[in-house]
């Protein structure tokens, strides 16, 4: 039952956070900047946000700029939520596009015929 809970509530904090980061922060630092995924503790006190962006250096700028930016994140948070605590948000820079971007590379490669 409270994974239920934590898994709903990760999915919910990532379309918030998503649109919140979309619609109402308005930093050119976060140019192409998404929400891959969240991971809500057992206790629902914390969460992670993985962001990811097309580049290393956008990607680390990113969550620097959003973890800047967390207490104005969990306010809009705590007026979407229909919880009884917000969690403290930690942000995470998530390396899976350009290492998923690395891999394709790599297929392409050795699709390609060798001259």
């Amino acid at each position: 039952m409270a994974q239920y809970r934590a898994e709903r509530l990760s999915n919910e904090i990532q379309r918030y956070v998503s649109e919140m980061l979309t619609f109402e922060l308005r930093d050119p630092r976060l140019n192409m900047a998404s929400v891959t995924r969240v991971e809500v503790s057992n206790d629902m006190q914390h969460a992670k946000v993985f962001i990811s962006a097309m580049t290393d250096e956008d990607r680390d700028q990113a969550a620097m700029v959003l973890q800047r930016a967390r207490g104005f994140l969990r306010k809009g948070l705590a007026s979407r939520l229909s919880t009884r605590t917000t969690p403290e948000l930690h942000f995470v820079a998530d390396p899976s596009i350009v290492g998923g971007d690395h891999v394709l590379g790599l297929l392409r490669d050795l699709q390609s015929p060798k001259e």
